[in-house]
């Protein structure tokens, strides 16, 4: 399904649409940001991760499995990556709790599948390091393609760095009880600069702006409204639910500032990081991430991290209908009255705490061991707690460098 939501834990799978996804779309504007770092890769190297997420009760489970490749041909970088997400579990439907229960209503779907692989170039004249992607990934009931192009500038010997970003994606939801697919298609663009304040300490600016043009609704997520069954009869009604209906565009702007220090006493690195996120559904989001990395001789690294997450709601979140004015149809056509009970649009928080280690193994070889706690509450008094999920992710990889 489509990334229809800024991701509260954009990894390893945030959650998209009824269930987590990293497909091109997604990762379009990660691509952007993180570029400057792939373009300082300039030896051959062979990568795998593996990645389980797991929520808890019986919710969302993915296991995701990556292979990077890169090598050198002239002055040309080349990479090649290939991602394979195995999908099971449950996800609310955005429909009320039962009464006499405190559970939401989960729809479980079967084993999915989703395919996705990237192609980079890169290269670098004179002050410029440039690259460009061209991702595909393919699931039973979403198709998406994407490029992005990054032109890194380097000042003052290379103490000063201006990034420059475009990326589009273009996208087909298409589930087996739609009559056609439906279209979406988003386009991002990155300004920065990157400074080197002395040998130990650098800091990050980055502006973002963003575009997601049509079908934005989440086909799996209903919103519910009691009306009247027979108007000769006003007292016989019927609680029904109804497609969720989104605009059918979003914009949005994001600011990020980031700093890194290095203490020689203690052979360790500060990273910190703000991130402001605003759209024109009234969602704005600050995310605040603290990382240490701690040298444990000259093999071995431990990375302690914490995130914390909060977001506004949605102008059209609701839980249901009733009382309002709205009459819902059985269509979602991205034109207003806008209405949706999915909970991620809602005033929420996340918290992640994480720990990583990296062994040097060799002169070549090194591996990596993640460990990751991720939960999410709501902020507001009308979305039941059990919406809200919790879960552990585990990863492991290794890099081979030739």
């Amino acid at each position: 399904m489509q990334p229809s939501l800024p991701s509260p834990r954009p990894a390893p799978c945030g959650h998209f649409a009824h269930r987590p996804r990293t497909g091109p779309a997604y990762l379009l504007a990660v691509w952007l940001s993180v570029a400057a770092l792939r373009a300082t890769r300039a030896t051959d190297s062979v990568e795998y991760k593996f990645t389980d997420y797991a929520e808890e009760n019986g919710r969302i489970h993915v296991v995701t499995q990556i292979a990077r490749g890169q090598t050198e041909i002239g002055a040309a970088r080349i990479a090649v990556q290939g991602t394979v997400d195995t999908i099971t579990g449950a996800t609310p439907t955005g429909e009320p709790v039962p009464a006499g229960s405190a559970q939401v209503p989960l729809a479980r779907f079967p084993r999915e599948i989703r395919r996705a692989a990237t192609v980079e170039f890169g290269s670098s004249f004179g002050r410029n390091d440039w690259e460009a992607s061209l991702s595909f990934s393919k699931e039973p009931d979403y198709v998406s393609r994407a490029f992005s192009v990054t032109d890194l500038m380097n000042f003052n010997r290379k103490d000063t760095v201006l990034r420059f970003g475009y990326g589009h994606s273009d996208d087909r939801v298409e589930p087996f009880f739609f009559p056609a697919p439906l279209k979406k298609h988003s386009d991002d663009l990155i300004v920065g600069i990157t400074q080197i304040l002395d040998p130990v300490t650098t800091v990050t600016f980055n502006l973002t702006s963003g575009t997601v043009r049509g079908y934005l609704s989440d086909p799996y997520k209903a919103i519910v409204k009691t009306v009247v069954i027979d108007p000769a009869h006003p007292d016989l009604m019927l609680t029904q639910p109804f497609p969720e209906n989104r605009p059918a565009a979003r914009d949005r702007w994001i600011a990020l500032l980031g700093a890194n220090h290095f203490f020689r006493p203690v052979d360790g690195a500060l990273e910190v990081s703000y991130r402001y996120y605003r759209d024109n559904w009234d969602v704005a989001s600050h995310t605040m991430e603290l990382a240490w990395f701690q040298h444990l001789g000259p093999a071995l690294v431990l990375r302690p991290d914490f995130r914390f997450y909060t977001q506004s709601a949605a102008n059209f979140y609701a839980q249901t209908l009733n009382g309002t004015a709205i009459d819902p149809t059985h269509r979602s056509e991205g034109v207003g009255p806008f209405y949706s009970a999915d909970y991620r649009l809602t005033r929420l928080t996340t918290t992640t705490i994480g720990l990583k280690l990296v062994a040097r193994l060799g002169a070549h070889l090194s591996a990596d061991l993640t460990a990751e706690r991720y939960v999410m509450r709501g902020r507001d008094s009308t979305t039941p707690r059990s919406a809200f999920p919790s879960a552990n992710l585990l990863s492991a990889g290794f890099s081979w460098i030739f």
